[in-house]
Parts: structure tokens; C-alpha cells; sequence
């Protein structure tokens, strides 16, 4: 029985992963949720150690350290104290940081989307390469790319990411391989593509809560996801990053925009419908 990477007990629903097992949202949130405050604490408590090392300098005037004194305001010695405090306090997160991302990316390692950290990644996967395609060697139009897809059998590691511009992964891939196709886009909504992506190589159903902004409506939905789509938005410059599939409430092929998707689970029942070729 498959168990969550993160808390080890018995995981049989939650964000899929590349390698069949499931790791339960809690779990990870908790661990992304985490990391969040240990940062924000650190930046603040690093503008407040700015603030009193200008008030420590500040005291060094005679002046100042009468002023301070008479305004009972703390001295450079309780400053001093305060200041140490504080170092404590970051180094203590410092050492949280490092270990809250090791927990994280290896989550993120296995995930059928582009994870949140995929900048970070492709950063250090151009600096490999010097910034150059690692095909033909040009500089225009390159990102990260996987060598091996993670709906193929790949990951998210470095090892199996490469730089590559646009003229040549489109030829070597070619037009069908749409995987990193969404990259701009899947990122905000990495756990709903990544389940989205599951139930279409496991031939799943999905149910979801929908959103219909002219109604300010929602419903509930069971559908038969069987590709990832851009859809140009009518009014407005842009697309969005949408699921085709078929739909059982409407009982024929709709298409769903995944902003507009409230809640979105993964169903235990095998999909029938057979896409169009």
C-alpha cells in the first residue's frame, strides 16, 4: 500500500505524484505553510536588526545617549542585548529554511506539474549550460525543459531537465509532445494539472466544483478529463490554461477553465468515454 512521502502513513488520495503514490495536501501544505512564516519572520526580524543597529550608531553621541536616558529610552547595553536575541532567532530559522526545502523538493521532484519552485530550477539549469542551448548552442528564446515528460516515466530533478530554445525542442519533440507547453501557466495551479494529468493517463474521472462568473453560479461536476488545453479569453488579450473532457451533467464535451474550478478530486471509477482521435 502506497504511503505519503512526508508523514509515511497510508496515502490513497491527494496530489498524485510521478511515481504512482499520492502525497496528502495537509501534509504538504503544512510543510509549504511552514516555510512561509520561518521566511517571513527572518526578513522581518532583519529589517528590525537594521533598525537598531541605526539606533546603536545613533547612541554613540554623547548627545544622544543623555537624550536617551532622560526619554528613559533603551541604552546601547539593552539594545546590544536585544540585538543578540534577535541573531539568535535568525540563525534558529536559518537552519529551518534549508530543511524545509529539502522536505519540500523532494515532493516537488515528483510532481506531474511544474512545480513552484520550477524557477529556481530552471535558474540553476541555464547557469549549467551558460545561459546557451545545450543543442545548438544559441542564446534566443531558451527555457528548462524535461528530457523524459513526468506523465512518461521523468521527474522534475535537474538531471533530467536540459536548456534548450524553442527552434529545437520543437523539432526534436515535435508538435504532439505538450507537456511544457503550459509552463506559464500550470504553475499557479500545480496540484489541480497535476491531478488533472493522472486521471488522463489512468483514464480517471474527476468531480469539481465549477464557477460560472455570469450566473455567480456553481455546480457540481463529474467529468472524463482527456486533455489540457489554451483557450484565448474573448474580450481581453491572453488564454487560460482549461480541461476537456467529457461532462455528465451536460452529457456531452465541454471545456473548463481551471480558475474557474473551486474543488477538484480525483474519482476511483475508470473513465469510458473514448476521446476523438
Amino acid at each position: 500500500m502506497a504511503l505519503c512521502p512526508l508523514c509515511l502513513e497510508t496515502a490513497n488520495a491527494g496530489i498524485p505524484l510521478c511515481d504512482g503514490r499520492f502525497v496528502h495536501e495537509d501534509c504538504l501544505g503544512y510543510i509549504e505553510d511552514r516555510f512561509g512564516e520561518v521566511r517571513y519572520e527572518s526578513q522581518r526580524i532583519s529589517l528590525k536588526l537594521q533598525e537598531l543597529h541605526k539606533k546603536k550608531d545613533a547612541l554613540r553621541s554623547p548627545f544622544n545617549r543623555l537624550l536617551a536616558a532622560i526619554l528613559k529610552r533603551p541604552n546601547p547595553r539593552q539594545i546590544e542585548a536585544e540585538i543578540n536575541g534577535l541573531l539568535r532567532r535568525v540563525e534558529k530559522y536559518e537552519k529551518q529554511i534549508p530543511r524545509l526545502c529539502k522536505t519540500a523538493s523532494k515532493v516537488y521532484d515528483r510532481f506531474l506539474a511544474r512545480p513552484p519552485d520550477w524557477s529556481e530550477r530552471e535558474q540553476k539549469v541555464a547557469k549549467r549550460h551558460d545561459g546557451k542551448c545545450c543543442k545548438c548552442g544559441g542564446t534566443i528564446n531558451c527555457r528548462a525543459f524535461h528530457r523524459t515528460a513526468p506523465s512518461m516515466g521523468g521527474n522534475n530533478t535537474l538531471g533530467n531537465l536540459e536548456y534548450v530554445c524553442s527552434n529545437c525542442r520543437s523539432s526534436e519533440r515535435g508538435e504532439h509532445d505538450t507537456f511544457d507547453e503550459f509552463s506559464e501557466y500550470e504553475r499557479e495551479y500545480t496540484r489541480y494539472v497535476s491531478k488533472i494529468r493522472f486521471a488522463i493517463m489512468n483514464h480517471l474521472k474527476l468531480g469539481l466544483t465549477y464557477f460560472r462568473p455570469k450566473t455567480r453560479e456553481t455546480t457540481e461536476r463529474v467529468i472524463e478529463p482527456y486533455s489540457l488545453v489554451l483557450i484565448p479569453y474573448v474580450k481581453t488579450s491572453g488564454e487560460s490554461l482549461c480541461v476537456r473532457g467529457f461532462c455528465h451533467l451536460r452529457m456531452e464535451v465541454r471545456t473548463f477553465a481551471i480558475p474557474r474550478i473551486l474543488n477538484l478530486k480525483l474519482l476511483d471509477e475508470k473513465a469510458e468515454y473514448e476521446p476523438p482521435t
